[in-house]
């Protein structure tokens, strides 16, 4: 009966051992497994999915006629006219900073006495505001070699109705171009991206 006791004593012993030893594995396994988890997702970069807008930190203008607003960079210089005549007109400038490469002005006009029409499309961009058929337009005048950057609409004028105004905005390069390869080069400067930027951003009061 002793040697049958010590036997079961003795099984009893071995199976505690093994038990120990499998838990003790599988611990360590898991550390194991939780470290190398801990190690991947701390050096994993994090990649940021937030773009900036390309009008941070830009003013806005509005006219005083309540017809529109646009938005313009901060060292961008402003310039209003207002003309004493019987319909009430003002011409807004707007330039780059002075001795600026590729210079051009931005002519906000709220009387225009013609209708002006584009040619020479090369790309047309939706305003960051939908107004119905209107567009940011850039080309090359057709047979000349001057580029521009205007607001139009899909019967290819360059000038919009709004209440008593007939109005427009557009953008003039203050340079020459021998060739239309050079006036279409234009709008790929940073001024004339930043001017489509100002044209893009217009919306009504």
């Amino acid at each position: 009966m002793n040697k049958i006791n010590n036997n079961e004593n003795g099984f009893s012993v071995i199976e505690l051992v093994l038990v120990v030893l499998v838990v003790a594995l599988l611990g360590v396994i898991g550390w194991l497994v939780y470290r190398n988890q801990t190690k991947t997702t701390s050096t994993t970069p994090t990649v940021s999915t937030t773009t900036l807008s390309p009008y941070l930190g830009w003013k806005t203008y509005c006219d005083s006629s309540n017809i529109g607003c646009f938005k313009y960079p901060p060292s961008w210089l402003l310039h209003t006219d207002t003309l004493p005549t019987s319909s009430y007109v003002a011409d807004v400038q707007l330039t780059p900073p002075k001795n600026s490469p590729n210079m051009l002005t931005v002519m906000y006009n709220l009387y225009v006495r013609g209708p002006g029409t584009y040619s020479g499309v090369i790309a047309k961009k939706p305003l960051n505001t939908p107004i119905n058929g209107m567009q940011v337009v850039e080309g090359v005048f057709t047979g000349t070699t001057a580029p521009y950057i205007t607001l139009g609409n899909n019967s290819g004028s360059m000038s919009f109705t709004k209440g008593n105004f007939n109005w427009s905005l557009s953008v003039n390069s203050d340079s020459t171009f021998k060739t239309a390869a050079e006036a279409t080069s234009w709008l790929s400067t940073p001024q004339a991206k930043d001017a489509s930027l100002v044209l893009e951003s217009f919306y009504y009061q």
